[in-house]
């Protein structure tokens, strides 16, 4: 993620937006109603391990690298940061330009 902060609001960030892919998902294969707010809120209520969430951001983030057409990057946290992580990301050069030239061209 590029975002001018701490770590802090890319890991809250992942996790939000992996609960809203597996909510998504959740939606689609069993009827969940993702547009009921108690419906919502009840998984919420249940939901004490945002880890999870936050590995389905990154799964998600990775294919999109896949799509983008990098075939060396494995992203595995949402900052970037690797100094306190035991799983590092990894990139080369080339493809962190072709990351870097797709979001300009959707910003």
């Amino acid at each position: 993620m590029l975002l001018p902060s701490g770590n802090d609001a890319a890991i809250l960030l992942s996790q939000l937006i992996g609960l809203l892919i597996n909510l998504h998902n959740r939606r689609k294969l069993a009827g969940y109603d993702l547009y009921n707010p108690n419906t919502v809120s009840e998984d919420l209520n249940r939901t004490a391990e945002w880890n999870i969430h936050q590995k389905t951001f990154l799964s998600a983030m990775n294919d999109k690298a896949r799509v983008l057409g990098t075939t060396q990057t494995i992203f595995s946290n949402p900052h970037g940061n690797d100094a306190f992580e035991t799983e590092h990301n990894l990139s080369t050069a080339v493809e962190v330009g072709r990351l870097s030239f797709s979001v300009l061209d959707n910003s």
